[in-house]
């Protein structure tokens, strides 16, 4: 008898951050399930699974499939922590533009759209695992950052704190410099990949490849079950909603950098009062070239 697999991916008991972040994941019926759920969370603690599997013109079984996808043992068990949800988080307010908007709402909505953005990351975002990486980035050699479009502009961003505080690291956003460094890391070594949607192959295979060299890995994306956390020591989880249609980058890379901050600042309270030196002395090495 095959063992149950342990969902072990989750590290938050809010139910509707889960279902939020799992929705690029989903197709056919599983998404119109997730889709009613959102639009009723209320309506659904009351009823039976019969009931939810007509409204959702699906079955019980793919209710119970969908449950278990997000990391509970059956429809029951989801009913209770969609409970607990509903009664500790106030549901954020819509971001949603359209192309009907004028600009003043346009304004509102990315504004609340990124707050949205910073506010549910906060919420899967595992203090245990942040601990982890700033131990391992501490006690690495050199640091490798992998990332492509606006996660390679999030690599590089990190990159260039990290050097502020003496951090050898390096940021790669061509995928043949990724693959060539991620071959020559060593188990001294940490490689951070950044992938909003997780399953970008140029990232995924240059942190396969750092792994295969046993340096530590550590994956930053969205909140999900995605590829790259197969080859991640580590898992920095962010929560975004992107379009459907995107349009590039909006608030995924505000999760991206929220983590990326929080990360950094996390290692600089962890040097303790003795690094203020080393950042003086970065600071002061640009200081001449401002007017």
């Amino acid at each position: 008898m095959a063992k149950k697999k342990k969902n072990v991916e989750w590290e938050t008991s809010n139910c509707l951050f889960r279902i939020k972040t799992l929705l690029s994941q989903l197709k056919g019926v599983e998404m119109q399930i997730a889709e009613y759920v959102l639009e009723n969370s209320h309506e659904v603690m009351g009823i039976p699974i019969t009931e939810l599997a007509e409204k959702t013109k699906s079955s019980e079984s793919t209710i119970v499939r969908f449950c278990r996808k997000l990391g509970y043992t059956g429809y029951q068990e989801f009913k209770v922590k969609l409970a607990s949800s509903l009664s500790t988080l106030q549901e954020l307010p819509s971001s949603d533009w359209s192309f009907q908007d004028d600009l003043t709402n346009i304004k509102r909505k990315i504004v609340q759209a990124n707050i949205n953005a910073i506010k549910e990351t906060d919420g899967v975002l595992s203090e245990t695992e942040i601990k982890k990486a700033v131990d391992a980035i501490n006690k690495a050699r050199k640091v490798d950052l992998y990332g492509v479009g606006a996660s390679g502009l999030a690599a590089l961003d990190l990159q260039q704190k990290l050097e502020r505080i003496g951090i050898l690291a390096y940021a790669y956003i061509d995928t043949h410099q990724q693959l060539v460094s991620a071959s020559l890391l060593t188990p001294q070594d940490v490689a951070i990949g950044i992938s909003y949607s997780g399953s970008t192959k140029d990232t995924i295979s240059a942190l396969a490849k750092a792994k295969e060299n046993n340096a530590t890995t550590i994956a930053i994306t969205q909140y999900a079950h995605s590829p790259i956390l197969k080859h991640a020591d580590i898992k920095l989880f962010l929560s975004a909603k992107e379009r459907a249609l995107r349009v590039g980058a909006i608030t995924s890379l505000i999760a991206q950098l929220t983590v990326i901050d929080i990360l950094y600042v996390s290692i600089l309270v962890s040097r303790g009062e003795k690094i203020i030196g080393v950042l003086a002395k970065s600071q002061s090495a640009t200081t001449e070239r401002k007017l």
